[in-house]
């Protein structure tokens, strides 16, 4: 029921009620994305319906198919806060969107289907909305790390994953303040 009542912006472009969404939506909220461990935009999409990810460990180091439509990216539409995120010159998913850190994100908002009538002609697979935390509503201060490395015969990695964010607050003034930063490093797959 809660679920029903939940207001997203993604599907209208207007805040309304997912039950009224004229459109199939997913969320993942920000208590699933703690609960869950995510990390990247990129973990998160592999357990929504519909979604199927190759990791290539290339320039593009993750393909995002959507809806069982294989693409070099080009096929969804990704916004950050409602700001179109894709590469300007071929519409694709950067690279570094697909790891985007979910460390201050309030909820994700996938709407599956074409859109094009909202969002323009790319956006005939579907639109992931990363919508974040804001600042005004966010208080005390809160630090997050994450630093690990795994080997194997064929494969090394190393990553850390850092996030700072706060709200100071006095009579006259509220200044909210968040940085984070997402490193991995690895010798990809021994082909």
């Amino acid at each position: 029921r809660q679920l029903m009542e939940m207001e997203v912006v993604t599907a209208t472009r207007s805040k309304v009620k997912i039950k009224d969404s004229p459109s199939a939506i997913y969320v993942i909220t920000d208590k699933q994305i703690r609960e869950r461990g995510y990390r990247t935009l990129i973990e998160a999409l592999e357990d929504v319906p519909g979604f199927s990810i190759q990791h290539t460990y290339g320039l593009f180091p993750d393909l995002i198919h959507q809806r069982g439509i294989v693409g070099n990216n080009q096929r969804s539409l990704v916004y950050i806060d409602g700001i179109l995120d894709n590469n300007i010159s071929e519409n694709a998913i950067l690279g570094g969107t697909s790891r985007y850190p979910l460390h201050n994100v309030e909820r994700i908002e996938i709407v599956a289907g074409p859109v094009s009538a909202l969002y323009g002609p790319n956006a005939f697979n579907g639109v992931i909305n990363v919508i974040t935390r804001s600042g005004a509503e966010f208080t005390g201060n809160e630090i997050q790390t994450f630093a690990g490395t795994w080997m194997d015969e064929d494969y090394a990695a190393g990553g850390g994953a850092f996030s700072i964010n706060g709200n100071l607050a006095d009579k006259e003034k509220k200044f909210g303040y968040s940085i984070g930063g997402y490193y991995l490093n690895s010798d990809g797959p021994d082909f």
